[in-house]
């Protein structure tokens, strides 16, 4: 989760979106574990995929989860949330407005 959260946020070219069950609190993050031990390769450094590493603040899976659906619900999101559509899919794209909005450089003036 942490090398992808880099990536995303210092590649430009790098989009990532997240499937429902990263708010779906009904199953409490269960597809974050590999509990069918499923051989899922090796990255990069040598080590086997396995298990998803939580961010060090989660306390579990159910914990992750259930953080990740109450940003996504939260007064800050709602607020927002018409500001960033116009950046990734509206008026604010190319142009003045992006150049406005600050949108080259992984930043926003909103």
């Amino acid at each position: 989760m942490a090398d992808v959260w880099r990536n995303v946020l210092n590649n430009m070219a790098d989009f990532k979106e997240l499937i429902p069950e990263f708010y779906d609190t009904s199953n409490g993050g269960d597809f974050l574990t590999n509990t069918l031990g499923l051989p899922l390769g090796t990255r990069h450094d040598g080590h086997k995929v396995h298990n998803v590493s939580l961010p060090p603040w989660s306390t579990s899976e159910r914990h992750f989860i259930q953080q990740l659906r109450d940003a996504l619900e939260s007064e800050h999101v709602s607020n927002s949330l018409h500001h960033w559509i116009d950046l990734v899919f509206g008026w604010k794209q190319r142009g003045p407005p992006a150049e406005e909005a600050d949108n080259g450089n992984g930043r926003t003036n909103i």
